[in-house]
């Protein structure tokens, strides 16, 4: 997902004029984790990402980091083939991670793996569960994983025209070999 930028639903950001240390949104799909690079969602956001290509995903990372309390993970993952219709993935529906201290500052990881997602066009992260004081700030999204291999078959008149032929030149065949078995002197 890196350099894709995600979109997000209306008001779900909030913008550097409210809170300074946010970074931009690609920030969330560059690669880089730390305080610097966080966006602040805020509840009730969505944000979308599509994918250049159809993909395979196996896990799903997202990291959070923030001094103090801003780091508790709440959302749900979805998943669409298609873009249209969303469907939530095993073990990230209603992620609900908190941190230990509330008072340390630090980064937190939440991984979800094993996931055996195939032909994904789309992932979606949901943020209607209140997010610690009205917003977290999440540091990075990634998603691994391999294009997906779209294997072709072929229509069945396609098919016939492949078999029929087939078995025309083993019948010619088989006719020739006959023929010159039987013209020996």
């Amino acid at each position: 997902m890196q350099g894709i930028a995600p979109t997000f639903n209306d008001g779900s950001l909030f913008g550097a004029s409210v809170h300074p240390t946010s970074g931009p949104i690609s920030s969330v799909t560059n690669g880089d984790v730390g305080f610097r690079d966080s966006i602040h969602i805020a509840t009730g956001g969505i944000m979308t990402i599509a994918l250049a290509e159809r993909t395979d995903i196996d896990q799903i990372n997202s990291y959070t980091s923030w001094r103090f309390d801003r780091i508790d993970q709440r959302y749900t993952v979805l998943s669409s083939t298609n873009g249209v219709t969303y469907t939530p993935i095993p073990d990230g529906t209603n992620v609900n991670q908190d941190h230990a201290d509330p008072d340390v500052d630090g980064e937190q990881l939440v991984e979800l793996t094993s996931l055996g997602l195939t032909g994904v066009t789309h992932l979606r992260w949901d943020f209607s569960v209140p997010q610690p004081a009205g917003f977290a700030a999440y540091s990075e999204f990634a998603a691994f994983g391999s294009p997906s291999i779209v294997s072709t078959v072929p229509e069945p008149s396609t098919l016939c025209v492949l078999v029929f032929g087939s078995l025309g030149v083993w019948v010619r065949r088989q006719r020739s070999l006959m023929k010159s078995h039987t013209e020996l002197p």
